[in-house]
Formats: structure tokens, C-alpha cells, sequence
């Protein structure tokens, strides 16, 4: 329940900012083709968090221990979502950047960081994972954009009861 709090705090304090929501109707049931929208995602103004009085990135509340979060509050002066945890969770916290080089033996820094089903659009050496709550790093090469035989798809799964019942299930194919 906390996680889907937070998740839904995160959402509404940083998209609503960015993406907003428009009036006018754009689209039609009867519409030929479809409309092309470009944005630019460094733009987006996501909510940081704070957890034991240091600033995150939101991306960083994806890997924090849920059982262990006490407390979820919006700070305005802050402009930050606080996070309370329990006394006895210290999070080891490490950089996307260093995670590649600790946990993987990839080499190239062109790389697709993803936490369970989100696409990280921030710098590595600024975002922010608890090492200790990650279940599985996924290291994929991605062979299908052109000439690049060097970039890759990192994809982390947090260990939660989800997450562990879908690795622990047998799959007869």
C-alpha cells in the first residue's frame, strides 16, 4: 500500500507539472492518421525524494525496501517527497555508473538503464539505487539499432514478493 502511496505521489507531484492536462479535443474517433508528438524528457521536472535527509532522484524510490518505509510525506518548501524509514534500514545506496562497473562487466557506456519497468532518462553517476534490494541485473545487448555493437540493456529487478514468485516459477515451454 505504501509503495502504490509513494508511486502515486511521485506521479502526480512531477508529471502533472510537466505534462499537464489539456482541454481542447485533439483527437476524434474518425482520425486517419495518427498525431506525432515529440518531447524532449530531460525537460520533466520529476519530484525528488528525500531519505535520511539527502536528496534522490525520484527513480531512487523504486529500489528503497517498501516494508521498511514508515512514513511518506509531500514538502513543499522541500520540493521533495520525504520518506521516513525504519530505524533499523540503512540503504546502500550506489550510482547506476558504479553498479556497471561492480556488478557487470560491460564496458560501454552506452547504456539503457531500466528499474523494473521504467526507463531511466537521468545521468548514471546521479541516479541513485539501493544495491541492497536489488534481486537481478539483466545485461542484454541490444543488436538492433544500426551500426551500434555496443550498447546494451540493463534492466535491475527489486526483490519484492513479485518479483521473487515469478523467478521461482518453473516455466515448461
Amino acid at each position: 500500500m505504501k509503495k502504490i502511496f509513494l508511486f502515486a505521489l511521485l506521479s502526480s507531484f512531477g508529471l502533472t507539472l510537466t505534462y499537464g492536462q489539456q482541454t481542447n479535443n485533439q483527437y476524434s474517433i474518425t482520425d486517419k492518421l495518427p498525431n506525432v508528438i515529440y518531447k524532449d524528457l530531460k525537460d520533466r521536472d520529476l519530484a525528488k525524494i528525500e531519505v535520511l535527509g539527502k536528496l534522490y532522484s525520484s527513480e531512487t524510490g523504486l529500489t528503497l525496501k517498501t516494508d521498511n518505509i514508515k512514513t511518506v510525506d509531500a514538502s513543499k518548501e522541500k520540493q521533495a517527497i520525504v520518506i521516513g524509514i525504519a530505524a533499523d534500514y540503512k540503504p546502500d545506496f550506489i550510482t547506476l555508473s558504479d553498479l556497471r562497473k561492480n556488478y557487470t562487466n560491460v564496458q560501454s557506456d552506452r547504456i539503457i538503464f531500466q528499474i523494473e519497468d521504467k526507463i531511466i532518462q537521468d545521468d548514471p553517476n546521479t541516479v541513485f539505487v539501493d544495491i541492497s534490494n536489488i534481486m537481478t541485473i539483466f545485461v542484454s545487448p541490444v543488436k538492433f539499432i544500426g551500426d551500434l555493437d555496443d550498447l546494451y540493456m540493463v534492466t535491475l529487478k527489486v526483490r519484492n514478493e513479485k518479483n521473487m514468485k515469478d523467478m521461482n516459477t518453473i516455466r515448461i515451454r
